[in-house]
């Protein structure tokens, strides 16, 4: 099998997916996808981190081919695997350490979400080893360690061994999906004069103030590692006084867009306005380009799980979280 030279002293952007063909001992070869990680000027060999394993060191005598390939394409029929990478995208840790598959996604608390470590695919390490580097690494962010299972999709033998940890099971959630752009409603929802909807790149104080976050809005604001819209829903009164009366989160990923952090403040709710807000975000995705949607929510809200379903929404897979027994926690559930 012959290798063009240039192949293996070509320089590769490092950060882009790639396919690399690789040469085994026996004279066969054999292909990794994934990130280029390091190596990307030579001599260094490429260290590429497939999507579900640990990073792969590459010698570049062995190369017999690289090229640069696009992102990864999920649809509404991919695997929960594909669907929770593309959400982990959609709202990533401030930082994010690899543990073979696994990702700690290492923030400032606040949401489980992006403060926990996503689990799936190959840890490069015994199990117990990778629980236990799972938790060093967030004990040493100052958090508390969480580990995110999906059920069916994780190592099954990951969820017993937590539990005879005595990581305690919290938060079951279930991430639905539906097409955009949404059906018509059969019975069309306007917007009311008196409500105004806007959609600034960051949180603003308002926003926050409803989350019930206001008191760390550096952080939170910090935190936004990705462009999004944060859509605040004011009301005018008659006399003038404007109050902030609901807000969500929308991201775009791809052909995705990812509805999170939907909020309606306590006595504004029963009044459609959930439902209204919903729609805004979603047909804003929809003329943006979006082909799907996707959102989490708490597997045991039933009003939340009926809204949803009624705007075309299905359950894809379900997941939950698991905590550490010798920590308390404050984290929210997403």
């Amino acid at each position: 099998m012959s290798t063009d030279l240039a192949v293996r002293e070509r320089r590769y952007p490092e950060g882009s997916r790639v396919a690399v063909r690789r040469r085994l001992p026996d004279g066969s070869a054999t292909d990794v996808i994934g990130r280029l990680l390091a190596g990307g000027t030579p001599p260094d060999p490429l260290v590429v981190a497939p999507d579900d394993g640990p990073p792969i060191t590459l010698e570049r005598v062995d190369l017999v081919a690289v090229r640069v390939v696009p992102p990864r394409r999920v649809v509404a029929r991919s695997s929960p695997d594909d669907l929770e990478r593309l959400a982990l995208r959609g709202w990533p840790g401030v930082r994010n350490v690899r543990i073979g598959g696994w990702v700690a996604r290492l923030s400032h608390g606040g949401s489980s979400r992006a403060n926990s470590v996503l689990a799936l695919g190959d840890p490069g390490v015994p199990l117990p080893d990778a629980v236990d580097r799972a938790a060093r690494i967030c004990r040493e962010a100052g958090l508390v360690p969480v580990v995110q299972v999906v059920p069916g999709r994780a190592d099954p033998a990951l969820d017993a061994l937590l539990e005879e940890r005595g990581w305690e099971l919290r938060t079951p959630t279930c991430l639905m999906t539906a097409a955009l752009p949404l059906p018509p409603a059969p019975t069309p929802v306007g917007t009311p004069p008196e409500l105004t909807l806007t959609w600034p790149p960051r949180p603003d104080a308002d926003h926050l103030a409803l989350l019930g976050r206001a008191a760390d809005h550096p952080r939170i604001v910090e935190a936004e590692t990705v462009p999004a819209d944060y859509l605040t829903a004011r009301w005018t009164h008659a006399g003038g006084a404007v109050e902030p009366v609901g807000v969500a989160r929308l991201v775009r990923t791809d052909d995705w867009a990812g509805l999170s952090t939907l909020e309606v403040a306590p006595r504004w709710r029963g009044r459609e306005l959930g439902r209204l807000l919903s729609r805004a975000a979603l047909d804003r995705a929809a003329a943006d380009g979006a082909r799907w949607v996707y959102l989490q929510v708490l597997a045991d809200n039933a009003p939340a799980l009926a809204l949803y379903g009624s705007l075309g929404f299905a359950r894809h897979h379900d997941y939950h979280y698991r905590v550490c027994p010798d920590a308390e926690t404050a984290l929210t559930t997403d």
